[in-house]
Formats: structure tokens, C-alpha cells, sequence
């Protein structure tokens, strides 16, 4: 029988899978067509994706239960995560905000994620403002409150 907990694993080695493949692929393509004199640091990029991939699952283990618990979650949910691309240092620097962005900015786990990686490709970028601990403690809260509510209530999910 097929519990839960197999499906998050098969769920988060296939997920992982892909998007490394992914990445390799479309970081192994860019270097081979265009001189980027980047100087790549495989060591802070395999933390920024651990980093990554903790949170993702902690994330994912979270929703799990209250997607499936609650229907309106899922709305919620997607609706509060819109404009985190703009709020993850994708576009923006965190050294570029005033200060009392970055004081809120930096609670937010993918910030310090996507400075890491920043900081994985250019050697001159220093990203002071980035903690694996805390992003590692986010999702292992994270985590740990989606397994203790899946395994208090997957019964009473089947009958949903």
C-alpha cells in the first residue's frame, strides 16, 4: 500500500531530478554560446540548492495537508504568492532596497536563497545577508508541522 510519505519521497527525488537536470542543461547550453566570464562556485551553488530544495519540501509538505483540508487554501495561497517573485530578489538587489524593505525582505526564506546563488556565479557579489540556517529552520518547521498534521489527520483527508 502507497502511504503518504511515498508520495511526498517520489514526489520530491522526481521534482529534484528535473529541475537539476534542467539546470545543468540550460547553464552547460549558455556557457558553451556566450563568453560570460562568470567563475562558478559549484560548492555555494549545491547550498543555494539544498537551501532550495529544503524549503521547497518543507513548503510543499505544509500545503499538502492544508490544500487538501481546506478547499480555499489553495486560492489563498496563490493569490498571496503572486508577487513573490518581485519580493525574492529576482530583479531587485537586497542591498538596493531601502532599509525597511530589507527589514521585512529578509524574512523571506527565498531571498536568501536566490542571494546565495547570486553569489554562486559572481565572486564579486557578496551576499552578507544571507543565513542557511534560518532558511534550513523555516523548512524544517515547516516540515515538521505538515507531518505531524498529516499524520494526525490523513485518514480523515481520504474521505475529502
Amino acid at each position: 500500500m502507497v502511504s503518504y510519505m511515498d508520495a511526498l519521497i517520489a514526489r520530491l527525488i522526481l521534482t529534484t531530478m528535473t529541475q537539476m537536470m534542467v539546470s545543468v542543461i540550460l547553464l552547460f547550453g549558455i556557457v558553451s554560446v556566450w563568453e560570460t566570464r562568470t567563475v562558478f562556485e559549484i560548492e555555494r551553488a549545491l547550498l543555494t540548492y539544498t537551501m532550495a530544495i529544503a524549503f521547497g519540501f518543507g513548503l510543499g509538505v505544509f500545503n499538502c495537508f492544508f490544500v487538501t483540508r481546506f478547499q480555499l487554501y489553495q486560492r489563498i495561497f496563490s493569490i498571496a504568492t503572486r508577487p513573490l517573485f518581485l519580493m525574492s530578489g529576482v530583479i531587485f538587489l537586497y542591498e538596493s532596497l531601502p532599509r525597511f524593505a530589507q527589514n521585512i525582505l529578509w524574512y523571506n526564506p527565498l531571498m536568501h536563497v536566490t542571494g546565495e546563488l547570486r553569489g554562486a556565479f559572481y565572486l564579486q557579489y557578496e551576499a552578507k545577508y544571507v543565513s542557511p540556517v534560518y532558511v534550513f529552520s523555516v523548512s524544517l518547521i515547516l516540515c515538521l508541522l505538515g507531518f505531524i498534521l498529516l499524520h494526525r489527520y490523513h485518514r480523515d483527508m481520504l474521505e475529502y
